[in-house]
Order: C-alpha cells, then structure tokens, then sequence
C-alpha cells in the first residue's frame, strides 16, 4: 500500500533594507575684495541593492511496494480416477440414525470438520475430485453451498427401488412381527445380508423408526461380494397389531459403487 504525503512550503519573504541617503546644504560669508567662487558639493546617495533568493526545497515521496506472501495448499492423499465425476449425484449410506456425516476440509480423519450430513441426505453433488490416503477414498462433494472431503465409505449412488415384501416372506415362511419397529428392522434387514462367508454385511438403522398404526423405519445393509454394489437400502412398513407390529411391506433401493445405469449398478 503506498502512502501519500502532502508537503506544504510555507513562503518566505524577505524585505529588503531601504537606504535613504540625505544631501547637505553649504554655507556662504561676505569678505573684501575677495572673490569667493563655491563649487556645489554634490551628494550621491546609494541604495544598497538587496537580492533574496528563495530556498528550493525538493520533496521525494518514498514509493512503498507490498509483496503479498504466497499460500501453497498440499492437499493429503494421491489423485485417482476411481471416483465421482464432476457433477454427480450421490447419497449417504450406512451412517447411523443417531450419527452424522463429516465433512471435512481436507481428505482424512484428522482434518478440519466443516459440517455434517444426515445418514438420509440423497442430494450431495460430487466435484469430480477424488484421493487415496492411507487405502482409504476420499471424494469431494457440495452439501448445503458448502465444499468439503467425505469418506467414500459412506456414499454412494441410488439406483431403482424395488419391492421385496415376497423375498421377506419366502425366506422367513411368514410375516414377522416383533414388539416394536427397531426390533422387527433387523429382522428384516438380515435377510437382505450378503450370504458369501468372506463377506460379512453391516446392518445400519438409518432412522429412528415411528409408530402408530403404520410403523416406518429404514436399514441399509452395508457390503457385498458384488464390487459394483455397495448395499441395500431398506424401507420397512408394519402393521400395529395387539402385541407389537407386523410386517406389511418393504421397498428395497440399490446402493452403487461406481454409478448408475438404467436403474442398475453399473
């Protein structure tokens, strides 16, 4: 930032001495026979001539320059294109109910956390960035006009819902019931739960669940052999009945890995 400096000369001024110089009248006598012949003395007055000359002041306004210092931001992880492209849709999966989805400044657990995401939220925009660290994905995304890193363990791509309330009652022989909603969700949930030995699903309730006479309440279930599928999201309707609830119904949504196509994992 440059200063500007104001410079005021004050005027100077100088009087010059004034001189006056006054001539002398001579005296005159009468004496015999004596011719007197006077020669006028002539007076010359000199004004002193006096010349002032004024200071010359030069002022130099000193020019300041600002270097602004230079920020260099290393982002942790390496680059890879195995992940979101620009623009892409994605959801929350396999965060608990009573949990929440950090985002954070910069890829990995110890960063800054800038704000949270539901385990519901369906509309996170990808940037099309995405890094490796530590063997763990991290993408970056925009939730609520924010821009920040998530875990691509928790995220994924929403394909077609389906409903499944035959699969329920083929594997189980029955309509299950249980006491409450959180009882009967795993119930259900497990059945959905990937049978290959070397892969066990998670089985996460995403919402509290509500009662009344239609009892709600939603599980995804986390891991499959399948690389293509990240899980299940299970949406679970039942009926009140004297003892607790009574499965009625389940609608059941693909969780992709790697995107969608025509409704299927791609």
């Amino acid at each position: 930032m440059r200063r500007l400096f104001r410079v005021r000369i004050g005027a100077v001024l100088v009087l010059g001495l004034v001189v006056a110089a006054c001539g002398v009248e001579p005296g005159s006598a009468t004496l015999p026979e004596v011719t007197t012949s006077t020669t006028p003395v002539t007076t010359t007055s000199t004004s002193p001539t006096t010349t002032s000359t004024l200071p010359s002041t030069t002022t130099t306004v000193p020019t300041t320059t600002t270097t602004l210092p230079t920020t260099t931001t290393t982002v942790p992880g390496e680059p890879t294109v195995l992940g979101p492209g620009p623009g892409d849709i994605l959801m929350v999966a396999g965060v608990r109910f009573n949990d929440r989805l950090n985002l954070r400044s910069a890829p990995g657990t110890s960063q800054t956390i800038i704000a949270t995401i539901p385990p519901t939220e369906m509309g996170l925009e990808a940037v099309g960035e995405t890094r490796v660290l530590s063997g763990s994905y991290w993408t970056k995304v925009i939730h609520d006009g924010k821009t920040g890193w998530v875990s691509m363990s928790y995220v994924g791509y929403a394909g077609d819902v389906d409903d499944m309330t035959a699969v329920v009652v083929d594997a189980l022989g029955e309509y299950p019931a249980a006491p409450t909603m959180q009882e009967l969700g795993p119930i259900i949930a497990a059945v959905f739960a990937s049978d290959d030995p070397q892969v066990k699903s998670r089985l996460v309730q995403v919402t509290a669940g509500s009662g009344g006479s239609l009892g709600e309440i939603v599980y995804d279930v986390i891991g499959f052999a399948d690389d293509s599928v990240g899980g299940l999201r299970l949406h679970i309707f039942a009926e009140k009945v004297a003892d607790g609830y009574s499965f009625k119904t389940v609608e059941v949504m693909l969780i992709c890995l790697r995107g969608v196509h025509s409704g299927a994992c791609a």
